[in-house]
């Protein structure tokens, strides 16, 4: 179970250096792209990656409920962090990015600079819990355990 918990974790990691942070850079850098435009594709963009992360941590509680993977409640780390983007964090982007978008002008604001910070903690987290799934031998709970030594050869 750690094996297949290390590689969903990997694969939600992935999602979130490319979706929250390639995807995005990329796209406010193409000079024809309007910034109504870039925040519309934004916020769909967000939302399905959203939707992916939701489901890979779904997938990962579930392995971590029924199986034996060391260190399961760090998992809780990155889903406080998902959850308070998208309950606290987000709510707040989501308006400015409508009042952009509708013409307004809006005060300067630290709400990007927030989810930033928030995604890095998430992202450092999961790649955090990657590497102990990938290097805890299957079925150890217990940290301190540790496989059975071999038996010498005489």
């Amino acid at each position: 179970m750690n094996k297949l918990a290390s590689h969903i974790a990997a694969l939600w990691a992935g999602f979130i250096l490319a979706g929250n942070f390639i995807a995005p850079t990329a796209k406010f850098r193409a000079p024809s792209l309007e910034l109504a435009t870039a925040l519309e594709v934004g916020r769909i963009t967000f939302r399905w990656m959203a939707v992916a992360e939701l489901a890979l941590l779904a997938l990962l509680i579930v392995i971590v409920s029924f199986g034996a993977v060391p260190r399961s409640k760090w998992l809780a780390l990155p889903v406080s962090v998902f959850a308070s983007q998208w309950m606290l964090i987000m709510p707040a982007l989501d308006s400015r990015t409508k009042a952009i978008i509708a013409g307004e002008t809006v005060p300067p604001s630290q709400w990007h600079l927030v989810y930033v910070a928030a995604e890095f903690l998430k992202f450092t987290a999961v790649l955090w819990l990657v590497w102990q799934w990938a290097r805890e031998p299957s079925g150890t709970k217990n940290p301190t355990e540790t496989r059975s030594p071999s038996p010498e050869m005489s």
